[in-house]
């Protein structure tokens, strides 16, 4: 599988898998604890699917998958949404390149 092709598949993975977290109304403990635990079920199925990497510290979280890197101060979600912002990023300086 190319590049392209891999950053793709996994630019509509993580864009289908965020929106189908169940919507979190933070007025509601219940809902905030069920968002959280399918995110972080998110998370372990891309490390054990897909080889991501994530970090969570003080300052936010981080993820590595694919080569691309992303970071949020609002969390491992955070961090997925601006991984897919980065990795479309790639593709098109990818098909650029291909194109070019």
């Amino acid at each position: 599988m190319t590049k392209l092709t891999e950053l793709t598949r996994l630019v509509s993975l993580v864009g289908e898998k965020i929106s189908a977290l169940p919507e979190c109304d933070w007025r509601d403990e219940a809902a905030v604890r069920a968002h959280r635990d399918a995110a972080d079920a998110l998370c372990d199925e891309l490390a054990a699917s897909e080889g991501a990497r994530f970090r969570k510290g003080y300052d936010g979280a981080a993820v590595r998958m694919a080569g691309v890197n992303a970071s949020s101060t609002s969390g491992k979600i955070g961090a997925l949404r601006n991984w897919r912002r980065g990795a479309e990023k790639r593709i098109a300086a990818l098909q650029e390149v291909r194109h070019g």
